[in-house]
């Protein structure tokens, strides 16, 4: 399976990596809710022409309401075949966006949702993660190299990714990740942390 970075709407680029193989999954920010290109039905209708099954989780640039309209959407804490999918995390630019146009109040999973999903980690132990969004412990390691800094504002989707990593009895044996706009490939322990930068792609038997 291919897995893809974010692509923030830059649709060409991500067709052409999608065209070479049968079955990928995007990492979130694809695109959803951005304008008329934004669209479901649109993206929906594109999607339609390239061979194989193409899907997408959603990143804190995705609108929910939008994407989940798309039947190319991998829904929240979905577990198939061993990986499990979880999308969403924080815009740190948020002051600097507009709601409802290209920032969206939902862009985390609900709290206690996310609470549930801990217990379908632990229930389940999924061999693969896959998120937009990344344990906080490794955020000050992330940041030594990130464009964006040293991000430190509260999120819990991170915080809730720690309590399955660093406080249950299964870590993964792979976690995928986006966000961070880095190519970074490293392991920790028993788990390959893989953050694929924007357009970036990577292709795992899964």
């Amino acid at each position: 399976m291919r897995f893809i970075g974010d692509i923030h709407g830059a649709y060409a680029p991500y067709v052409k990596i999608i065209s070479e193989v049968q079955d990928s999954v995007q990492i979130g920010d694809f695109g959803y809710g951005f304008g008329y290109k934004g669209k479901s039905e649109y993206i929906d209708d594109f999607l339609s022409k390239v061979p194989g099954r193409h899907r997408a989780i959603r990143g804190n640039h995705d609108s929910l309401s939008e994407i989940s309209r798309s039947s190319h959407w991998i829904p929240d804490g979905t577990i198939e075949n061993g990986v499990m999918y979880i999308g969403g995390a924080t815009s740190i630019d948020k002051a600097y966006r507009t709601e409802g146009e290209d920032w969206w109040a939902d862009e985390e999973v609900d709290p206690k949702l996310m609470e549930s999903f801990i217990d379908k980690y632990n229930s389940e132990r999924p061999h693969t993660m896959v998120t937009h969004e990344v344990p906080e412990f490794l955020v000050p390691f992330l940041s030594i190299g990130s464009p964006f800094g040293n991000v430190q504002e509260y999120s819990n989707t991170r915080r809730t990714f720690d309590k399955m990593y660093l406080y249950s009895y299964h870590t993964p044996k792979t976690w995928i990740f986006g966000h961070w706009h880095m190519k970074v490939d490293f392991q920790h322990e028993n788990t390959r942390f893989i953050c694929l930068p924007i357009n970036g792609y990577i292709d795992l038997e899964v």
